[in-house]
């Protein structure tokens, strides 16, 4: 369907656009981390210490707005496990979350 990482982050990028939202580096960085390891369940400590390696300065108050804007935009979705919240690519995505 996608060849590549390119055409993933394009079609996010005018997911975003076609809401009204403004294509920021933060975002930018955020799905980059998605799409370079688009088999994991981040945690939101692991996505923070990702988006981090990109951007020292990434707030927390920025990651929760943009993980709330892209599950909402449906472009990630987020599974709840006990107390903890886990997000992965959705839009792309046909795995199902599973535990083991």
């Amino acid at each position: 369907m996608y060849k590549n990482k390119n055409d993933l982050m394009s079609l996010i990028i005018k997911t975003l656009k076609a809401n009204g939202l403004k294509i920021t580096e933060k975002r930018q960085i955020l799905i980059e981390v998605f799409l370079k390891s688009p088999n994991i369940h981040f945690d939101f400590d692991t996505l923070l210490e990702e988006v981090r390696k990109e951007w020292s300065h990434y707030g927390v108050a920025t990651l929760y707005r943009n993980l709330g804007i892209f599950v909402d935009k449906g472009i990630l979705s987020e599974n709840i496990i006990g107390n903890k919240k886990y997000y992965e690519l959705k839009m792309f995505n046909k795995k199902r979350f599973t535990l083991i």
